[in-house]
């Protein structure tokens, strides 16, 4: 079992290597690596940044959309062991031979962007089509399709849709890949 983890890790890393390099060879190969996991990736991830932290809890219960992008320094998470302190807190502590805890889904949907430093909390459903700003912090809560999630805790503050059209019409973007 034990080696089994060093051989997963290290083909991690040799992924991770890619990063950067050559993104499609990235991308597929870390998709699969994902998948073997056990993490639900319906379709494949667009991209993701090697430096996301998805929680190893249990990557059973992350489940993320085609055509998603998750950008750098990103946190999944889908546990939650502040329990034990609260238990502690009341007298009810489990003692020390054992710790309380709960795991929640994390669901993203699909063509969603999740921008730098976000947290997403157990409990999080993010609809298709959402952009999640840089630095959010998403409790446990619903978001419907085509919203922009901001702030400390996430609101939904507009619609992507919107917000989109808005930008094409300016016409102040750049077209193409950077590697």
């Amino acid at each position: 079992m034990k080696l089994g983890k060093i051989i997963s890790r290290i083909e991690r890393k040799m992924i991770f290597s890619l990063d950067g390099i050559n993104t499609k060879l990235y991308m597929r190969s870390y998709n699969k690596w994902l998948k073997k996991q056990g993490l639900d990736l319906a379709g494949n991830a667009k991209y993701i940044h090697h430096t996301v932290s998805f929680d190893g809890v249990s990557y059973r219960n992350i489940h993320i959309g085609d055509n998603v992008v998750i950008s750098k320094d990103t946190i999944i998470l889908v546990h939650d062991f502040s329990l034990e302190a609260g238990l502690l807190a009341i007298g009810k502590s489990l003692g020390h031979s054992s710790e309380a805890y709960y795991v929640k889904d994390v669901t993203i949907g699909k063509d969603c962007f999740i921008g730098a430093r976000s947290v997403i909390l157990g409990g999080t459903k993010i609809g298709d089509h959402c952009i999640v700003g840089a630095g959010t912090v998403i409790p446990s809560k619903e978001y419907p399709d085509y919203s922009i999630i901001v702030g400390n805790p996430g609101k939904a503050i507009g619609d992507v849709r919107v917000w989109a059209e808005k930008k094409y019409k300016e016409g102040n973007y750049i077209q193409g890949f950077i590697n």
